[in-house]
């Protein structure tokens, strides 16, 4: 990328200004520097409830994105899993009685968006949002001993910041931290009533392999 960065700008120097062919030249790089990317990544990290729902304790998670973009927007599909036990005993309501559990796991899906917003060098700062439904599960299901199981679901819009450090073959690691609105309904058991911060740590590949072919 850095060699065709210098020669593009060679191309423009006033020395080679003035033919048809630095000016094709050029067309052909923009259009290939156009062309639509390819993003997958994985993330680990910590999901951390505030206020009443904060009674869960903060719990690891896991996630993945799939999707595409261009090079100052991706578009994803977004999933993620968190899990370990819940810090603290809660009550929830189940087949018409209130129960004590420290049962937890949870996860959300649906639609990231990130835009580039400052480029230096292999470094870029971004900002997200997204869309999607989130989960709790408080009752873990039990299929053997026919036990249903019992989730509580959320909306979930979420916002945030993230860091990306991209290396010349189009893979990179960041950080990307997102503040998440959304209403857990627990009633009448323990108050879930708070929003949620996730900090994930993402290992990805934004690339295009017939434009890095080109290239």
């Amino acid at each position: 990328a850095g060699e065709v960065s210098a020669f593009q700008k060679s191309i423009k120097s006033p020395e080679c200004s003035d033919g048809r062919l630095p000016q094709l030249i050029n067309q052909l790089i923009d259009k290939i520097e156009s062309q639509k990317l390819i993003h997958v990544a994985i993330s680990t990290g910590i999901w951390i409830p505030t206020s009443d729902v904060s009674v869960l304790g903060a719990h690891p998670s896991l996630g993945f994105l799939f999707g595409g973009g261009t090079k100052k927007y991706t578009f994803d599909l977004s999933a993620e899993f968190r899990f370990t036990k819940s810090k603290n005993n809660y009550t929830t309501y189940y087949q018409g009685n209130l129960i004590t559990t420290d049962y937890f796991f949870g996860g959300f899906a649906g639609l990231n968006v990130t835009r580039n917003m400052v480029t230096l060098g292999k470094s870029n700062l971004h900002i997200g949002v997204g869309l999607g439904i989130d989960g709790i599960d408080v009752v873990e299901s039990d299929t053997d001993n026919d036990v249903d199981g019992k989730s509580i679901l959320s909306f979930n819009a979420n916002a945030g910041l993230g860091y990306r450090y991209i290396n010349d073959k189009g893979s990179y690691s960041g950080i990307d931290v997102r503040y998440n609105f959304v209403q857990y309904d627990n009633n009448p058991g323990t108050s879930f009533s708070g929003d949620t911060i996730s900090i994930r740590v993402t290992f990805g590949l934004i690339a295009n392999d017939k434009r890095r072919r080109q290239l």
